[in-house]
């Protein structure tokens, strides 16, 4: 009984995990671009100054 509460969850858990996966990647792809983009304004801020 309990191993089959135990596939239900897993199984809830991967159809969860299926669902979220486009959006998470798109929201990763997003903060990967924003972390770029935050390098480049700061080097081209440190060219400016100097």
């Amino acid at each position: 009984m309990l191993h089959a509460i135990v596939v239900r969850v897993l199984g809830r858990v991967l159809k969860i995990i299926l669902h979220h996966r486009l959006f998470h990647l798109v929201a990763t792809q997003a903060r990967v671009n924003d972390c770029a983009i935050d390098l480049v304004a700061k080097n081209l801020l440190g060219f400016q100054k100097t």
